[in-house]
């Protein structure tokens, strides 16, 4: 094994010297176009100078046939790099919900394409929403869509109509797991949210101040129709036979999702649209990686929105072109235990 190392560390120093080579030429090139396009990153020439320096020293450790030494030294070359890319990619993704919402945003390589569609996108407002029944508010007036009181919502009956009655929505839906799904319409007062009361605070025995504590505000709660989208994965209760008691629920789930399929939206070809929507988790999805799953026809679900957590109500934004087919649409998959909320999807072209 030794004898093998000698032979091959020439080989592997010089490989890593020119692979430092091309990486600090990579990032040199997109830094000098993120200049001229994007807000300035403090000492990006200080580690650009560091990257050279390094490379440097490992191509003297080479000559000097001291390889281990070059082949550590050229790997230090890269550390200044990344932090270059990484103050350059957190101030691309800062004003935007996740940096899957620009398609340009999830690699360095391509900030400056995403810093050129922020210039452009920036003098245009959205348009009408092109997606139908995205509100949810067509069945709300139907008779078997009751409204819930909250007695009921505590006791977690549930009502309310399939996502299929809306045309053009479609369903998808397949396990092998001991699980329940569920897609339907429901009345947003399921979808409520109770704020626990907070407790008065006690004044100290020597406290000198009032008890009067001025706590921040909390964000505003959105503003939601009659109906919403649900989506829910339960377990099954299943009995050991043994024993009579009931199973653990699975502790990961194979091949299970429950995904509802927005309405094809047809727009001229290369229209930059807005996809939004609103979320809330209630409690944090059990049994898999990818929880809540959002995306689009254009993307598809690499660059999608993955909600494991639990989340209030909160609005996501992805941009998004339209493809030469002229097509989009948007799914929204469950792939855990747990149950969410969606309201108000919108594909909203952005129009000067």
């Amino acid at each position: 094994w030794q004898n093998h190392s000698r032979l091959i560390a020439p080989q592997a120093a010089q490989w890593a010297c020119d692979l430092a080579a091309v990486e600090i030429q990579k990032v040199r090139k997109v830094h000098e176009q993120l200049v001229n396009l994007a807000p300035p990153v403090p000492r990006a020439d200080e580690y650009l100078k560091q990257a050279e320096e390094r490379l440097s020293l490992a191509k003297s450790h080479e000559q000097s046939r001291d390889y281990p030494a070059a082949h550590q030294e050229a790997l230090r070359a890269l550390r200044p790099l990344r932090i270059l890319m990484r103050f350059h990619w957190e101030q691309a993704v800062r004003t935007l919900d996740m940096p899957t919402a620009s398609p340009y945003a999830v690699s360095f390589f391509t900030l400056p394409s995403h810093w050129e569609l922020h210039k452009e996108l920036r003098g245009t407002s959205a348009g009408a929403n092109s997606l139908k029944d995205g509100d949810f508010e067509a069945v709300a007036k139907r008779p078997e869509f009751s409204t819930v009181s909250l007695s009921e919502k505590k006791e977690k009956k549930s009502s309310g109509v399939p996502i299929t009655t809306l045309p053009g929505w479609t369903l998808q839906q397949q396990t092998i797991d001991a699980v329940e799904l569920e897609a339907k319409l429901v009345p947003s007062s399921i979808a409520f949210v109770e704020k626990p009361k907070k407790p008065e605070r006690k004044k100290a025995r020597y406290d000198p101040s009032n008890g009067d504590i001025q706590d921040a505000p909390e964000p505003p709660e959105p503003t939601l129709g009659d109906s919403v989208l649900k989506l829910e994965i339960r377990p099954k209760i299943v009995t050991n036979p043994k024993d009579g008691k009931p199973q653990p629920a699975p502790a990961a789930l194979e091949r299970t999702y429950l995904a509802v399929n927005t309405p094809a939206v047809r727009l001229p070809p290369g229209t930059w649209v807005r996809v939004s929507g609103l979320v809330r988790v209630p409690a944090a999805i059990q049994a898999s990686a990818d929880g809540l799953l959002v995306f689009d026809s254009v993307c598809g679900e690499g660059m999608g929105v993955r909600l494991t957590d639990a989340k209030a109500w909160h609005k996501i934004h992805l941009y998004r072109k339209v493809p030469p087919s002229g097509t989009i649409w948007v799914t929204a998959a469950l792939t855990g235990i747990g149950t969410v909320y969606i309201d108000d999807l919108k594909i909203e072209p952005l129009v000067k």
